[in-house]
Parts: structure tokens; sequence; C-alpha cells
């Protein structure tokens, strides 16, 4: 039996950011995630609250990745408690 591969992904890239986009960008003082099953509910709160699913083979990528700019960012210590600004 021959496997077959994965169909490439239609979507396109998202452009580089640039300086001038953060002037638009929503301004975000919280995140908090929610984990189950089948996924991870993401919430984004500053001016407005964003909230998205991401489907499980996506949580795990994007939970990393937030770990990792927070670590790099010094957000929190290393018991997850939040530093004071500025870190």
């Amino acid at each position: 039996m021959q496997r077959r591969l994965p169909e490439p992904s239609k979507a396109k890239p998202l452009p580089e950011i640039k300086p001038e986009d953060l002037e638009v960008a929503l301004h975000v003082v919280s995140i908090a995630t929610a984990s189950e099953p089948n996924g991870l509910l993401v919430r984004f709160a500053g001016g407005e609250t964003f909230t998205f699913y991401l489907p499980r083979k996506f949580a795990a990528e994007v939970a990393t990745m937030l770990k990792g700019i927070g670590d790099k960012a010094t957000w929190w210590d290393k018991d997850f408690v939040l530093l004071p600004k500025p870190n």
C-alpha cells in the first residue's frame, strides 16, 4: 500500500510586519489559553477582546511559541509569575 502525501496548503503566507503596522495593531494586555481535547482557545484582551479557537494540530505549536516569546521578553519568572513592567 502506497502512502499518500498530504495536499499542500492553499493558504497564502502572511506578509512581513513593518513598523508602521504596529500603529494599527491590536494592543494586547493579556493572553489567556484554555485547552480541551480537540484544541486550544486563545483570548487576547486589550482595547477590545479577540478570541479564537485553534485545532489540536496547531495548538501545541502556538502554546510553545507564546511561551518562547514570554521567556524572551521576560514577561514572567521561573514560576510563571508576571514580572512588573518594563522587562
